[in-house]
């Protein structure tokens, strides 16, 4: 370490890189049981210590038939692929705001060195535990005034968010808490809607698993984005699919790649590869070694 001065590796890239490290771990996981639930017949299925759970609960519903228990776990596993992927976007949110934070400590910290190591360390925990307290909202409204302009999808993130706090805190059934259009009485998903077209065969076409599958010789590619809004009146219940899954992803995707890069511009950095190094100015000097 450079005498007198404290050096912390940080990369705004991060902000992107622990989003997708989520969405890779929800996806795989929501692949790989949707098709173990379709190989395994449910009389075959293992136990589980919950199968020995010692209670009875006496409804009909309870006991559903095997299509609809492959359906229901199908509406489960999206939901929670849903919610772990609002938990990579609240990392990446975090890690937005501790990346200027520190930036600021460092631009303040030339002026006012910091004068030990043990005060730096304090310093950053204290980033950190204040940053924890923030929801997403919070971490949002600080992100924006830290970068001095309106984010670009910022109305479709907080909606995504919106449907992840029903789904979490209201079983999914949207109550008042819950809506965002106050005229229509409905919490609305703002997504962002992706699309691929080829050119295979010598026709313009979608790009769906079913098309890669027999894999045609493509000839020219474009890309569509649009926005698309969904409406959960009150009392309704949230029904994800794959199509909102996969848009809500792209959408954060797209957020968090335009944050990223006004992340860099606060700091007056252009965007590289290399790990960029915050530097908090001071003595190396520990409270030990002074006595």
């Amino acid at each position: 370490m450079e005498s007198g001065k404290f050096q912390l590796q940080v990369s705004p890239d991060e902000i992107l890189s622990k989003f997708l490290r989520q969405y890779r771990l929800a996806s795989q996981s929501l692949r790989y049981a949707h098709a173990a639930i379709r190989l395994t017949p449910l009389t075959e299925l293992p136990m589980l210590e919950v199968d020995g759970l010692a209670f009875n609960v006496e409804d009909p519903s309870m006991d559903p038939t095997p299509s609809r228990q492959v359906q229901e776990t199908d509406d489960w596993l999206l939901r929670s692929g849903y919610i772990d992927l609002i938990s990579g976007l609240n990392e990446s949110l975090l890690e937005g705001c501790r990346i200027i934070r520190l930036f600021r400590v460092a631009t303040s910290s030339k002026e006012q060195p910091i004068s030990t190591i043990e005060l730096a360390e304090a310093l950053m925990d204290k980033i950190d535990v204040e940053l924890m307290r923030k929801n997403i909202p919070e971490l949002l409204d600080e992100l924006q005034r830290e970068v001095g302009k309106r984010l670009p999808l910022l109305e479709a993130v907080t909606s995504i968010n919106k449907v992840r706090n029903c789904l979490v805190h209201r079983n999914g059934i949207v109550d008042r808490r819950d809506v965002n259009i106050r005229e229509e009485q409905v919490l609305r998903l703002n997504i962002m809607q992706h699309q691929i077209y080829v050119r295979a065969d010598g026709v313009d076409q979608r790009l769906t698993r079913a098309l890669k599958s027999q894999s045609p010789v493509i000839s020219a590619l474009k890309t569509e984005n649009w926005e698309i809004h969904i409406d959960y009146p009150i009392g309704s219940p949230i029904i994800l699919t794959t199509d909102i899954y996969n848009d809500s992803f792209y959408t954060c995707y797209a957020f968090l790649s335009n944050l990223r890069l006004q992340i860099y511009n606060a700091m007056n950095v252009v965007p590289t590869q290399a790990i960029q190094r915050i530097v908090l100015t001071g003595s190396t000097t520990s409270q030990n070694e002074k006595a």
